[in-house]
């Protein structure tokens, strides 16, 4: 499944490349030219959700399409909208209805989850410092948000509060890794039914003036994290202001950490890892040109797999 092309969405068979059907929404969405992408969220139960929105409002649409056919099965407006994610069993989560109220001014949305036939199952409203909303971080048996002030694992009802810092969460029930950049560190801290139990510092990935881009995933029987690693650096273009760095590939267990370099042609920024059996697909973009562009202008994109063997 493909969302590109302002409000396009398409249908892929995944052996030949063959394109199985084709959606253009920007009509459906209403607004107009500047028709955005929010994203592809799979439900598990062969349907899709799909997110437009422009940048000349707050406004957004979520659609729920069919798997197989594209038919266009529900769909809703959201003020300050965003798709977050799913549990794959039917259900998907958004956040909206952001909003900055005084005397404090903290951003505070509402978060909700619906099924797939768009009926709403429960809302929340949480404080919050993140642009588009807090984060969804995992959906195990409940969602795990990252919240505006939690500094621990915070139960509450319907959902978990997790530190606001986190970035990344794997889990296996109650138990994987969290991923926070500190002071421009990577920190790894394991959780335990529910709980921190450890926690540990890359060095080699300390002292990066622009952070650190990770994409953990759980291996073995999930007590052991592989992660997916690339520095950043600040960057002094206007367009271009920061600049993808070394990446890696790092395997820790109880045993410890170990480190596999990957070799990048000229600046390429990782933009997603999956792990399957046996191998380890990347997705990446070259970034051919640190000038201000517009968007006719395309960035090759590559699609490789790595093989992980034991994994």
């Amino acid at each position: 499944m493909i969302a590109s092309k302002a409000g396009v969405i398409e249908a892929h068979d995944a052996a030949t490349g063959i394109v199985l059907w084709s959606d253009d929404l920007t009509h459906d969405a209403g607004f107009g030219y500047d028709t955005r992408s929010g994203g592809v969220v799979d439900l598990g139960d062969g349907t899709v959700a799909f997110a437009l929105w422009t940048t000349m409002s707050t406004t957004s649409r979520i659609f729920l399409i069919d798997a197989a056919s594209g038919a266009v099965r529900w769909s809703k407006t959201l003020d300050s909208g965003a798709l977050l994610g799913s549990n794959g069993a039917g259900t998907f989560m958004v956040s909206a209805n952001r909003r900055n109220p005084p005397p404090s001014y903290d951003a505070t949305a509402d978060f909700s989850i619906f099924d797939s036939a768009g009926v709403e199952r429960w809302t929340v409203r949480l404080s919050d410092t993140r642009y588009y909303g807090s984060q969804l971080l995992a959906w195990p048996d409940v969602p795990w948000l990252t919240a505006f002030g939690v500094q621990r694992i915070s139960p509450g009802n319907g959902y978990v509060a997790a530190p606001e810092a986190w970035g990344e969460l794997v889990l296996s029930g109650n138990s994987g890794f969290a991923i926070t950049t500190v002071s421009h560190a990577l920190a790894i801290e394991q959780i335990q039914r529910g709980a921190v139990v450890g926690e540990a510092v890359l060095p080699d990935l300390a002292s990066v003036s622009a952070g650190v881009a990770a994409f953990p995933m759980l291996a073995g029987s999930g007590d052991r994290l592989l992660l997916v690693a690339q520095v950043y650096s600040g960057s002094s273009g206007l367009c271009h202001v920061v600049t993808a760095g070394k990446a890696s590939i790092v395997r820790i267990d109880s045993g410890g950490a170990a480190e596999c370099p990957l070799t990048l042609q000229g600046e390429s920024r990782i933009t997603g890892a999956k792990l399957f059996p046996g191998r380890l697909v990347l997705g990446r973009v070259d970034i051919v040109t640190t000038a201000c562009t517009n968007p006719t202008v395309v960035f090759p994109v590559h699609i490789e797999a790595y093989a992980m063997s034991g994994e």
